[in-house]
């Protein structure tokens, strides 16, 4: 008997972990489809009360931004709306919420992106 292959991205478990993490501390989080019809789109827009919208997407440390989402996320600061990028759900990435969204530090020409 073969294991079952899973589809599952590396991703989906930190998206999973994210929305818990966010939902304690009183965010309301939705995770966007990821399917063809939205592609770019980041993977989960979340409120807060008293912080207001952020659009996150999920990555995993090595990860890397595919063209769509450049194009997109480029779209979105040309229009004032951030996209920030997080790879765990503790405390140091949540942190990050309250700086400059982080997208561009996920470029392919940014050579040395900043230790996250």
């Amino acid at each position: 008997m073969q294991p079952i292959k899973s589809k599952a991205r590396p991703e989906d478990l930190i998206v999973q972990q994210l929305k818990s993490y966010l939902k304690t501390r009183d965010w309301l989080v939705k995770k966007t489809h990821g399917n063809e019809f939205q592609s770019g789109f980041p993977d989960l827009f979340c409120y807060h009360r008293k912080y207001g919208l952020r659009w996150i997407e999920v990555k995993t440390p090595t990860g890397h931004l595919q063209g769509s989402q450049i194009q997109f996320f480029q779209e979105l600061a040309a229009v004032g709306c951030g996209v920030w990028i997080l790879t765990a759900a503790n405390d140091d990435q949540y942190q990050l919420l309250f700086s400059s969204a982080n997208w561009f530090w996920f470029l392919p020409h940014m050579g040395m992106r900043k230790v996250l």
